[in-house]
């Protein structure tokens, strides 16, 4: 951990008022000026924050650290699957002429089949690996996590495209099913997984 000398800090938190300013090559104590409130309003203020933020960072276990977001990774990927799997009952395109809600699930009057579940087998898989602490499991939800990014990119190109002069209407479902995959990616580039190290001999 980290540490530094909080004196170091003194210059960045005082007050303006408490602020002097010497005259050059040694000025007298009757040449001592105070800073005028507007100093501090302006100049000081922003580096009061800063010397906050920089204590936060060096005193205590940084909560900016990598240790602590890749140990919310868990639950973000969890959070992401369930998003997914939410996602593909809700309408993804509205096809106006024709009066068809296409979802993940329902593609009723077209041929888009069920894109839906190639989700939930992915789905699937993805939270077996991700719950595994292991670093081949990982590997193997980088494959996986592709695959159905991959799948939801194809999905969107070939679900909205343009057919015969008309354009499907994008619906929410479409919109969170792209989300939850970038989501899901970046829980397993980021595992929450601890190497051990190799001891020197």
């Amino acid at each position: 951990m980290r540490t530094c000398n909080p004196v170091l800090l003194i210059p960045l938190i005082l007050p303006g008022k408490y602020r002097i300013r010497y005259g050059r090559y040694n000025s007298p104590p009757a040449n001592i000026r105070a800073e005028p409130e507007s100093f501090y309003q302006n100049k000081l203020k922003p580096r009061l924050y800063a010397g906050v933020l920089f204590l936060l960072i060096t005193f205590h276990e940084p909560i900016f650290a990598p240790n602590l977001f890749m140990r919310y990774m868990i639950w973000i990927g969890l959070f992401a699957v369930v998003l997914l799997v939410g996602s593909c009952f809700l309408p993804w395109v509205i096809i106006t002429s024709k009066n068809i809600i296409v979802s993940g699930v329902d593609s009723t009057g077209t041929n888009f089949g069920k894109p839906g579940y190639a989700h939930f087998v992915l789905s699937f898989f993805f939270i077996v690996f991700h719950l595994i602490p292991k670093l081949w499991a990982k590997r193997i939800n980088l494959l996986i996590v592709a695959l159905n990014i991959a799948w939801a990119i194809r999905n969107y190109f070939v679900i909205a495209m343009c057919r015969e002069g008309e354009c499907p209407e994008k619906q929410i479902g479409l919109w969170l099913v792209l989300f939850a995959s970038v989501l899901m990616l970046i829980a397993a580039l980021f595992p929450d997984i601890q190497l051990k190290e190799e001891k020197k001999i």
